[in-house]
């Protein structure tokens, strides 16, 4: 794909025309996970900042859309730990 040679040599509106074409499929996936539109939407962008990040590890141009999946699924499950586990509660005595 010549969006993804463009974007790795830094161009960011090729990056923005891959994000904006895969962002329905990456926020439908995050909002059936997560049932919360407000998380949902932050690990869609969470994906997106850490593909831009990964960007020349992507292998095969031709399988974007399951590596973004697959960086979606890692985070939302992180996600999901972070909510089973809670968030700690720091007490203020000595």
């Amino acid at each position: 794909m010549e969006l993804i040679s463009f974007a790795r040599s830094g161009d960011q509106e090729a990056f923005t025309s891959l994000m904006r074409s895969h962002e329905g499929g990456i926020q439908s996936f995050c909002r059936r996970f997560t049932k919360k539109p407000d998380d949902a939407e932050d690990l869609v962008l969470e994906t997106f900042v850490e593909a831009y990040l990964k960007l020349n590890q992507l292998r095969n141009s031709e399988a974007i859309a399951h590596w973004l999946r697959s960086i979606a699924r890692n985070l939302c499950r992180s996600w999901y730990r972070k909510q089973r586990m809670g968030s700690p509660s720091f007490s203020s005595d000595p």
